[in-house]
């Protein structure tokens, strides 16, 4: 170890925030277990000035404030400024500590493993897979910037000699990050840091976990042994526990019985998360049941049938036989009932299990924490999800119920269950000794073929089913299958079944000829993201070129934050159009799309093929087309230049009805407040973030050229219709049972400083009846006569006014517009556009 170490940390501050607390308790708990080392604070002019005007106690403990110029920015800049140039401003060894840690036992071991400068993997993940975010792989891959680390370092902890290669690496780190902000608009480090050690001339050593135990990841391990706590305050801190805590007293305590706690919570290692994986255990008396199993190899069964249930001779004796077996061979066999029937009064006895659980008692015997419960909240919609998170959970609460024994976990195909369960294996959620296994018995797709001519016109539900399916089968440690016929059926559907396993009583092929596969369709697949202005946009035009290059249109339709809303609460599509409701578990869908085909704002200059001056090319994006690739539009809006808005929409509002309620009381509503001949005023503080009385100006030209009428008013915020209302009592609206509301109340509704394609970026929620109620108001404002709003900073003009005025759903006539190519209704409609010669 050097003579003597400083820690340094980067501190942007008001000098009564967070950040200023948890530098505090991170220097108070460096003091107490490393004597002698020297602490100093970092800080832009501005923080420095706040601290000290504040007297903030970090000003007691740590030995220097040092004050740093940096240009003006975002506070996130000013620290990044200063943290990417930290070796300019000291020299001895130095730790350069984020301020969300605290430090709990001698650093003295990190500096003989170091040469020039050391640190820890992200996520303490063990492969460069899972160490590298995906939107920092997307960002390596925009600047050009190599991705093949030896291992992709956590700034949050960087230890350091003030050698000249330190220096030069300290000098290129904050190079590049400047040249991403400038070309990105994103302020990450941890790019630039890592694309920094690979290209200089550095001695970088990648030291153990213990030296940087990142708390929110899965993949942290925290033992004895750690000596970094790194509890990644940006993130909400009710999963942090005693830590938490311990911020809190910051302000309250004294010095000495702040360093007091400290102390405690060290030496009683309650600083981390319990020793519990994900927080998820059994109530003790559902721990009791299983007691037996310590010591043995666990099978866990879970199913929606079972013999016994409903005695169906399929799956369920697949099952019995099967219990049976584990039984006989010294497994503890636990049977999970993902049925709600029968009650467990009727389930008759079960020889060959040694546990039965029944979902439908799931709270009484799970004990779950408030991250689970938000887990179970995502699924509140749907019953499969349900079921496949309450699975995932209670498959978790065994391993964590008997840490190191063997766990073997199967699930049927049918209807998806174990979709959750796999997926969460696949990335590292499950604990390493659970195996996940399902076996192929039904199939949803082959069902929805023989049945083609009754289901067609309700396919959502079965088309949703079968790719849950298929993605449990392909994802899965341990794949079966008991037929060949079945097998080969499946694969004719594309599903991947290299990596599948025959049972040893799989029925062979009656013939040895396999049947021919039916020829696939061509989709289009049509990702509508954002929010609701923005979906619709995208499913007009996205609808309308998969009709006009003749491909079947397949809507990807997410609930999030920006829309909780199916899409068939508010428009009912044709009867060809397959409709995938996407739910929060498959929010890296992307994955599954072909990105060399994405139509897309952002990532699109990434592919050469797609590039927007080659999608501006109609003979380019009809060769695009033709590719024998799935072609999938993006959310972005995106329209090629030489097509006329209004055309797209012109076929949209043909084939899909607005749903009949909402229809039904928009018509009402304009009717009895005559609106074809009234004057709407469009204010939306969702999207920009602007003030209240920006709107002012819209508000007054309305009323000025109305003067003898009422004004409609049409808002998204609770807070500003009530200001109008009451300033202006000529406004009139419609009366709403739930606005948009902000998903942090403190926070404002747009955040600048967050990259443009951030889910961060806007900080809005929509309910799903806050979406509805949105779609009352575009529609009432495409009715209106005149239709006024702000042009805003940006200069951009609201997506949602700007789809209202081109599109009126089956209320009144659509507006004329002037087209801006040769194109007619009756050539939208021309077998000769719509079909591709075939090969």
């Amino acid at each position: 170890m050097p003579g003597r170490m400083q820690i340094a940390y980067a501190l942007t501050s008001d000098g009564r925030d967070t950040h200023a607390d948890m530098a505090l308790v991170s220097m108070l708990s460096a003091r107490l277990t490393n004597p002698g080392v020297r602490l100093r604070v970092l800080a832009d002019a501005d923080s420095a000035e706040a601290l000290r005007a504040s007297r903030h106690r970090v000003l007691e403990v740590c030995d220097e404030l040092r004050a740093v110029a940096t240009p003006d920015g975002s506070p996130v800049f000013k620290n990044r400024w200063i943290k990417t140039q930290a070796a300019e401003f000291v020299d001895e060894a130095c730790l350069l500590l984020d301020c969300d840690t605290i430090v709990s036992r001698s650093l003295a071991e990190a500096w003989p493993r170091i040469t020039d400068l050391g640190a820890v993997a992200n996520h303490n993940a063990p492969d460069l897979q899972h160490q590298v975010w995906r939107e920092d792989l997307e960002f390596l891959r925009r600047m050009s910037w190599p991705a093949n680390f030896s291992f992709y370092a956590n700034g949050g902890a960087l230890f350091f000699r003030p050698t000249p290669a330190v220096r030069e690496f300290f000098r290129h780190w904050h190079q590049l990050w400047r040249q991403g902000a400038a070309e990105s608009g994103r302020l990450r480090d941890q790019p630039a840091l890592n694309t920094a050690l690979h290209q200089s001339r550095v001695q970088a050593t990648e030291l153990p976990p213990s030296f940087n135990c990142q708390t929110y990841s899965v993949f942290a391990s925290p033992d004895d042994a750690t000596a970094i706590w790194h509890f990644y305050g940006s993130v909400d801190q009710n999963t942090h526990g005693h830590y938490t805590r311990l911020l809190s007293l910051s302000r309250q305590e004294s010095i000495p019985e702040l360093r007091r706690r400290i102390r405690t919570a060290i030496d009683c290692r309650i600083l981390g998360p319990k020793p519990v994986r994900h927080g998820i255990r059994f109530k003790p008396a559902g721990a009791a049941s299983l007691e037996a199993a310590r010591g043995k190899k666990i099978a866990l069964l879970l199913s929606m049938e079972f013999e016994g249930l409903y005695r169906n001779g399929g799956i369920g004796t697949y099952y019995r036989e099967l219990s049976q077996i584990f039984h006989q061979r010294g497994w503890f066999t636990v049977l999970l009932n993902l049925s709600h029937y029968p009650t467990p009064e009727a389930m008759p006895p079960l020889p060959g299990l040694d546990c039965v659980f029944q979902v439908a008692e799931f709270e009484k015997f799970m004990e779950l924490n408030q991250a689970n419960r938000r887990l179970l909240e995502c699924s509140q919609h749907s019953n499969l999800d349900r079921i496949g998170t309450q699975s995932l959970l209670f498959i978790q609460a065994v391993a964590n119920t008997f840490p190191g024994q063997n766990i073997y976990a199967e699930f049927h195909e049918m209807c998806g269950p174990g979709y959750h369960a796999a997926k969460a294996r696949e990335s590292g959620w499950l604990a390493p000794d659970v195996v996940v296994g399902v076996t192929m018995h039904s199939g949803h797709e082959w069902i929805f073929e023989a049945n083609d001519a009754i289901l067609s016109q309700d396919s959502t539900d079965f088309l949703n089913v079968a790719a849950r399916e298929e993605d449990s089968f392909r994802s899965a440690d341990l794949a079966m299958f008991p037929s060949e016929s079945l097998h080969q059926i499946v694969g004719s559907y594309g599903w991947r079944t290299e990596h599948a396993a025959k049972l040893p009583y799989s029925i062979p092929l009656s013939s040895p000829t396999p049947s021919r596969a039916p020829r696939p369709r061509r989709k289009m697949t049509i990702y509508c993201g954002g929010g609701l202005a923005n979906r619709l946009g995208t499913l007009a035009a996205g609808y309308w070129l998969a009709r006009f290059f003749g491909l079947k249109p397949a809507i990807w339709w997410p609930r999030e934050p920006h829309c909780e809303c199916p899409l068939v609460r508010l428009l009912l599509p044709p009867a060809d159009v397959e409709v995938t409701d996407v739910s929060p578990w498959e929010a890296e869908q992307r994955k599954f799309l072909e990105p060399q085909t994405i139509v897309s704002h952002l990532p699109i200059h990434d592919l050469p093929q797609t590039s927007p001056k080659l999608l501006a090319d109609r003979e380019h994006l009809q060769r695009l087309m033709e590719e024998n690739h799935r072609p999938v539009l993006y959310h972005d809006n995106w329209l090629p230049p030489w097509l006329d808005p209004a055309a797209p929409l012109r076929l949209f509002e043909r084939e899909f009805a607005l749903d009949e309620g909402i229809a039904r009381e928009v018509r009402d509503f304009a009717f009895t407040h005559q609106l074809a001949r009234r004057a709407a005023v469009h204010l939306r503080l969702t999207d920009f973030g602007v003030g209240e009385d920006h709107y002012l100006p819209a508000v007054r030209e309305a009323i000025a050229r109305h003067p003898d009428e009422p004004i409609f008013l049409c808002s998204d915020s609770e807070e500003a219709e009530e200001h109008y209302l009451r300033t202006f009592p000529r406004l009139f609206v419609r009366a709403k049972r739930a606005f948009v509301t902000k998903r942090a109340p403190s926070l404002p509704w747009l955040d600048p400083s967050k990259p443009f394609d951030s889910d961060q970026r806007y900080n809005v929620r929509r309910n799903e009846a806050a979406v509805i109620e949105g779609m009352h108001d575009l529609c009432l404002l495409a009715t209106a006569a005149d239709a006024y709003t702000v042009q805003h900073p940006n200069t951009a003009t609201s997506s949602f006014f700007k789809f209202a005025r081109l599109w009126n759903p089956g209320v009144g006539s659509l507006p004329d517009s002037t087209p801006s190519q040769v194109m007619s209704d009756r050539d939208l409609f021309d077998e000769r556009h719509f079909r591709f010669p075939t090969a």
